[in-house]
């Protein structure tokens, strides 16, 4: 297969959009309902609180509470 840069950006696409999903599918909502009105990712503890972070670190977050059994961390 030879790569092309279009290749490689389709590859990204694909990527973000499969973390988007991971993201949606255990909860996280995409938001900019927050006090720098920066899109953020965002997600309910059963405690009330709120944890708002960048996409990544919700990936981050979320693959780590999957790993675990909390029940602060739904899955």
């Amino acid at each position: 297969m030879r790569v092309t840069t279009n290749k490689i950006s389709e590859a990204e696409d694909a990527l973000e959009n499969a973390k988007e999903s991971f993201l949606r599918q255990r909860g996280w909502r995409h938001t900019c309902d927050n006090p720098a009105s920066t899109w953020l990712w965002q997600k309910a503890l059963p405690d009330g609180r709120l944890v708002v972070v960048c996409r990544d670190t919700a990936v981050n977050l979320q693959a780590s509470a999957d790993s675990i059994s909390m029940k602060n961390w739904p899955k």
